[in-house]
């Protein structure tokens, strides 16, 4: 998927968001208003990148392992596990 750049938020936009401004357009919700397909892919094309920071990228994935976590484990379950038996 392409990323349309002006459907972006502008970075002004996100110094101002919280946590929950941040989490809501990246997750997997087509029905939540501030789903963002754009922002989902920006970050999904952003992991290699990302990537070759090396030790500074795992120490923060240890570090914050629970969030991540929980939030991918989630976002796997509801998207390509649970569809399976519903």
């Amino acid at each position: 998927m392409d990323i349309t750049i002006a459907e972006l938020p502008f970075v002004g936009t996100l110094n101002s968001w919280s946590s929950g401004d941040f989490v809501a357009p990246l997750n997997h919700d087509a029905s939540c208003p501030q789903y963002n397909p754009q922002c989902r892919q920006f970050i999904h094309d952003s992991f290699q990148v990302v990537a070759a920071m090396g030790t500074r990228y795992t120490a923060a994935l240890k570090k914050y392992r629970g969030i991540v976590g929980c939030r991918v484990r989630d976002n796997l379950l509801r998207k390509y596990i649970e569809p399976l038996f519903c």
